[in-house]
């Protein structure tokens, strides 16, 4: 996906928010933000949100000497996301369709992103987004799929986002034992998105083959990861794809094995998958 003049915008925001986080120092806001600014002026606009982004957390993280300066909020997020598999279990066991409501969940965590707002309530959220309907609703496509399925590759995006996915693996594998499914998650700390360190933290490791992408980038960029991943990913029967950043970085795989699965929390996305802000989508990715 090429960067729009609003992700540009978008960006800019994002970061002054990270460099408060990493940092108290107002003279150093103000430095940092000047430096953004001139990274954004001689930067290829053309690249996708998640590489520019990429690159402007790192700018920010040296700047200010932090290197994971959402560290903390990570774990909170994890563990209030932990508390809640109980009754995530409890909603998957008495639906009717185990396995779509499992999914559903995977799309409604797509909610914890603090690269758009920090001030979530997670239990509110969750019980407000399982009542809406999927704007995109191609879980029968993926049915048919999964039924026939060896390999699935599960492209995970944010920390605590992670325990409503291992909910999902943890439903697909009961349902099929035989599948090999990898969840793959970032090869370092990047925003609040999910590393090695989380996914064992809430278990994930338990359920899927846990890799990384081997960068500390947004999404998966797959002209930046190794060739060992490059073959897990070309040999997936299923893709699935968590998040927009992870849309941004794969959008290049055309060949119909790609569910894009997420919340379009910004007006860019929403018009790519044609549906209003903040819809769950649940999107079988066949481009024309």
């Amino acid at each position: 996906m090429r960067s729009e003049l609003d992700c540009i915008a978008c960006a800019v925001k994002q970061m002054l928010d990270t460099v408060r986080i990493a940092s108290g120092d107002q003279a150093k806001h103000k430095e940092v933000l000047h430096a953004v600014l001139q990274y954004l002026i001689k930067a290829d606009w053309n690249r996708s949100p998640a590489d520019l982004s990429s690159e402007l957390y790192h700018l920010v993280y040296k700047m200010t000497g932090n290197p994971d300066p959402y560290k903390d909020i990570k774990r909170q997020q994890n563990e209030t996301a932990l508390g809640l598999l109980p009754e995530m279990r409890r909603m998957v066991n008495e639906s009717q369709n185990k396995l779509h409501t499992a999914a559903k969940l995977a799309v409604v965590g797509n909610i914890i992103d603090c690269g758009i707002r920090r001030d979530h309530n997670i239990v509110e959220e969750l019980n407000a987004g399982m009542q809406l309907p999927m704007a995109v609703d191609d879980f029968d496509e993926f049915r048919r799929m999964f039924d026939r399925a060896s390999l699935l590759f599960y492209a995970c995006d944010n920390a605590g986002e992670i325990v409503f996915d291992r909910i999902f693996i943890e439903q697909m594998k009961q349902e099929r034992p035989e599948i090999e499914i990898i969840a793959c998650v970032r090869g370092g700390a990047i925003l609040n998105d999910a590393t090695r360190e989380d996914a064992e933290f809430v278990g994930l490791d338990r359920v899927a083959r846990v890799v990384d992408t081997g960068v500390a980038a947004i999404g998966i960029p797959l002209s930046q990861i190794n060739d060992k991943l490059k073959h897990l990913i070309n040999r997936s029967d299923i893709i699935i794809s968590k998040g927009q950043g992870n849309f941004e970085t794969l959008d290049e795989i055309t060949d119909g094995r790609v569910f894009f699965i997420l919340r379009a929390k910004c007006p860019m996305i929403a018009e790519k998958f044609n549906v209003r802000l903040n819809d769950i989508v649940f999107k079988h990715y066949k481009p024309r």
